[in-house]
């Protein structure tokens, strides 16, 4: 079942997630079963991230393969996450534009 996750990056500077993004480099090295992944920045400067994936099992695979190690490597805190079951999901003409 695919899931939602949100992910807060509490004391995660937009520098920490750009460190993140070159040392991942999941825009190139799409991680299998990503369908989605948003970054925002509320007010308070905290990052949010909301992922889609096709399931829990590859997210985890991710998460533990990949992301975990460079959290630790790039000395980050690790971000708050909450997991939800995708209940529905639609996506509009106007994402082609932010497709890599």
């Amino acid at each position: 079942m695919a899931v939602l996750a949100i992910f807060t990056g509490r004391g995660v500077t937009t520098r920490m997630y750009d460190d993140l993004r070159a040392d991942i480099d999941w825009e190139h090295r799409k991680p299998p079963g990503a369908v989605f992944h948003a970054t925002g920045v509320d007010a308070a400067g905290e990052l949010h991230v909301a992922d889609v994936w096709e399931s829990k099992e590859a997210l985890d695979a991710f998460i533990a393969a990949r992301l975990t190690p460079a959290f630790r490597k790039l000395h980050i805190p690790p971000p708050d996450v909450e997991f939800f079951d995708i209940y529905n999901a639609t996506a509009f003409d106007a994402v082609d534009r932010y497709k890599v």
